[in-house]
């Protein structure tokens, strides 16, 4: 779906001003959970598969501390994802979800996040068949969540110049009334 600059400048305009009156309640903690809940659900699935394999190396431990660096892991990406997730709960318009500009994030968000499903699925089932064991789930995961929100943050900075001026535009036309 193409979209042009001024697209996105009075896009953003709409989605600012409906941010600036909405009356929504604020999310919950918890409330990012249901966007990820199916990642959560595949990665500890193998994970604890994982525990059940004969261990190769020999010590649990180390499969412990790889283990406890994933759910760390899991609690940063909790918390990266909360901080958007309060962010798009102020937009209460259904007309602004229709947006050309909201669409095509939706649809990105989307893509990435089936693509980060299917990166944890793959890295689960080389956890169970190989002797990389629960290492491979975790640093791998590890790895392609950074790589991924980096490409994700690149993919999305094409529009951000267009959105801020959109956006200011929208906050100097509401201070003005």
């Amino acid at each position: 779906m193409q979209i042009n600059y001024e697209e996105i400048r009075n896009d953003s305009k709409k989605i600012t001003d409906s941010m600036m009156s909405s009356k929504q309640c604020v999310p919950s903690f918890f409330e990012p959970m249901k966007y990820v809940k199916y990642h959560i659900l595949t990665y500890l699935i193998f994970a604890l598969l994982s525990f059940f394999l004969p261990d190769e190396s020999g010590d649990i431990l180390i499969g412990i501390a790889v283990l406890g660096f994933g759910l760390l892991h899991w609690f940063f990406i909790f918390c990266f994802i909360s901080g958007y997730v309060g962010l798009f709960a102020m937009i209460s318009s259904s007309d602004v979800k229709e947006l050309k500009l909201s669409r095509i994030i939706s649809k990105k968000v989307k893509s990435y996040g089936i693509a980060w499903l299917m990166i944890i699925t793959l890295l689960g089932l080389v956890t169970v068949t190989t002797e990389l064991n629960i290492g491979a789930l975790v640093f791998g995961n590890f790895l392609f969540s950074i790589f991924g929100f980096f490409v994700f943050n690149l993919d999305i900075s094409r529009y951000q110049v267009a959105g801020l001026f959109g956006a200011l535009s929208a906050a100097k036309d509401k201070m003005n009334q």
